[in-house]
């Protein structure tokens, strides 16, 4: 009997500790003490604009290769035409509009980011040069 008693108290003891520990955090959360959901830190906003300006200047320099691609499928395109080969012509012509499509995804990233960080990091112009 003496050993049932034992048992029960130190599960109650237990059952007692972890309620209060979880108000506890619960009360924690709820005030804002640190730990909690509060302001980004300095530091952390710092290393946040370095992977965001990392990916800035990737996204930017896909989009200079973009171009280089873009030109070289162009001339390849009207060498085509010019030669008459017009079904090597219509396949350049819808790599042409993927890489347009491509261009234009790569834009709305570079803005979309831009506008989410705007007022924390300074980061470049978020347009491109148009494709031509």
């Amino acid at each position: 009997m003496k050993k049932q008693f034992i048992r029960k108290s130190i599960a109650g003891l237990v059952m007692a500790g972890g309620l209060i520990a979880g108000t506890a955090g619960i009360a924690a959360a709820e005030t804002g003490t640190p730990g909690g959901t509060g302001a980004p830190s300095q530091a952390r906003t710092e290393q946040v604009c370095k992977r965001v300006e990392s990916a800035f200047d990737r996204l930017k320099a896909l989009d200079e290769k973009l171009h280089d691609h873009y030109s070289k499928l162009v001339a390849a395109r009207d060498k085509a035409v010019a030669d008459g080969n017009t079904a090597l012509a219509a396949k350049l012509t819808t790599r042409l509009d993927r890489v347009k499509d491509r261009h234009a995804r790569i834009e709305a990233k570079l803005k979309k980011v831009h506008d989410r960080v705007q007022d924390r990091c300074a980061l470049g112009d978020p347009t491109l040069a148009p494709l031509s």
